[in-house]
């Protein structure tokens, strides 16, 4: 696997590019970590503009969060108990009266929990 060296100034044509307050990582160039690149990330441009990640899964420790939003409106979490193991997620709407489908604790939750 080459190694490429990040220079102090601006080096066009590279798949990165140094600048005095950020790196850049070029569209469409896998971004390696692991001394056998076993894990890549990638932004595909030419693709459907997503990131998209190859080699290996994605693990989120039980404390953190994903949030979506710009305020973190809807949040989706995983907790581990005794009992059982929760995924929640908060901030939905529903459309359905009756809340089919999901396991509401009351009409005015916002909040699904999903247990094993």
């Amino acid at each position: 696997m080459a190694t490429t060296s990040i220079g102090s100034t601006r080096q066009t044509g590279t798949a990165l590019e140094r600048y005095p307050d950020a790196v850049f990582m070029r569209d469409d160039r896998l971004f390696y970590f692991g001394t056998d690149g076993d894990f890549a990330i990638e932004y595909d441009e030419d693709g459907n503009n997503v990131v998209l990640t190859k080699g290996a899964d994605i693990r989120v420790s039980d404390t953190q969060q994903f949030q979506f939003g710009d305020s973190g409106d809807v949040k989706l979490w995983y907790e581990p108990t005794s009992s059982s193991d929760t995924m929640y997620i908060t901030g939905l709407k529903t459309s359905d009266p009756n809340k089919t489908g999901a396991l509401f604790t009351s009409d005015t939750d916002t909040a699904l929990h999903i247990s094993a």
